[in-house]
């Protein structure tokens, strides 16, 4: 169960083993199908967080700064990291894991911030180092800002416990497969794949 959703439960008896979702803060019985379907690395598409949470889309850099922290949609440092993605990121494939990496893991940390009891405090501190990513952007150190990202996001990882769920998505190419991703929709907190259209 390392890699399901944090807020799976699970009650073994002797011949059996039962689940539950714990998300609304009492435990709900789950079938077996539902925790297929959903509860695989997937909680933040699930109608039972989506019930108690509502949806972010998946993006915890928007789960921060307008979810917790209750900044405008058009807050200077989210209008600041959407060009860069659009103008930067998605222009050139040496960000392609940058961006797989945001759209796989960044719904999961979403989730366990909304959940944390201290969440505006953590907020806080994620805001004022985004401030600082966009600092280096406006310098045009696309690299430096990148790879500032990354490690705020591994530490993130790290302080939630998802060492072990991160290493199995990245070590499956993020969740895609041969040809699936398509680098001008990433990095909106949610995994597209390409289509034949």
């Amino acid at each position: 169960m390392a890699n399901w959703c944090s807020h799976i439960v699970e009650r073994t008896g002797f011949f059996s083993s039962n689940y539950y979702c714990n998300a609304s803060g009492e435990e709900k019985p789950l079938s077996y199908k539902y925790i297929d379907y959903y509860c695989k690395n997937n909680a933040y598409h699930c109608p039972t967080y989506e019930e108690y949470y509502g949806s972010s889309g998946g993006c915890f850099i928007t789960t921060v700064t307008c979810g917790i922290l209750k900044k405008d949609e058009d807050d200077i440092v989210m209008n600041n990291l959407r060009k860069f993605r659009d103008q930067i990121l998605q222009k050139n494939d040496k960000y392609s894991n940058i961006l797989k990496l945001y759209d796989s893991i960044g719904p999961i940390v979403s989730c366990n911030i909304m959940h944390d009891d201290n969440r505006e405090e953590i907020a806080n501190k994620i805001y004022s180092k985004l401030e600082g990513f966009t600092s280096l952007i406006e310098n045009e150190k696309y690299d430096e800002a990148t790879r500032s990202y990354v490690i705020m996001t591994l530490k993130l990882v790290k302080e939630y416990g998802l060492d072990n769920m991160y290493r199995n998505i990245r070590d499956n190419n993020f969740g895609y497969k041969d040809n699936e991703f398509d680098i001008t929709k990433a990095g909106h907190g949610k995994k597209v794949v390409k289509t034949l259209d």
